[in-house]
């Protein structure tokens, strides 16, 4: 979904971030526009080896593989060895994992992330009686076979209260996505 991501880190404040950490980062959804726009801004995209392989050719298409470091490894298995970080990015995650593992990576994040550190989750969030907007409810027909499911604003931030986050921020962004902002404190 490049088109609400760059919406994303376009509205997100990133100012102050010195180096981010995109899990689960694709392509480079996130990853390119923040290059772009954050001169500053050291990227670390991590998933999965077999992914990593094919974002190489979209960072350097957008010129700005120099300032993006790529980590392919299993999020769930592997040791996380990203160096200090004071940014995290969960773009379109969320909603493909059971409570279990969000509180998982929930709380490896606020483990792992420099006090006073943000983490962003961007996500198509269900409105708070659970019956709209349809794309929330078409996505969670089909996350709720995989064992995922769409999430309200309390609910997200509820998991991210649950591993230690506080200060949390819900700015819609576009086509119903929303950029969910929490602090490590």
């Amino acid at each position: 979904s490049p088109p609400p991501s760059v919406v994303a880190a376009r509205l997100g404040d990133f100012r102050g971030v010195k180096h981010l950490v995109d899990l689960c980062g694709g392509g480079g959804v996130f990853a390119i526009p923040l290059a772009l726009d954050h001169a500053h801004l050291r990227i670390t995209l991590v998933d999965r080896p077999a992914v990593i392989s094919e974002t190489a050719k979209y960072l350097a298409g957008h010129g700005v593989a120099q300032q993006v470091d790529l980590i392919g490894m299993d999020i769930f298995a592997d040791p996380w060895d990203f160096g200090a970080f004071d940014g995290a990015m969960l773009g379109n995650v969320l909603h493909g994992m059971t409570d279990d593992a969000c509180h998982w990576i929930c709380e490896a994040i606020h483990k792992s992330l420099s006090i006073g550190g943000r983490l962003w989750v961007h996500e198509v969030l269900f409105n708070e009686g659970r019956d709209g907007p349809l794309l929330a409810a078409l996505w969670h027909a089909n996350m709720m076979i995989r064992g995922g499911k769409q999430r309200t604003a309390s609910q997200t931030a509820a998991l991210l209260t649950a591993a230690g986050f506080t200060m949390i921020s819900v700015v819609p962004t576009t086509a119903h996505f929303s950029l969910i902002c929490c602090a490590k404190r």
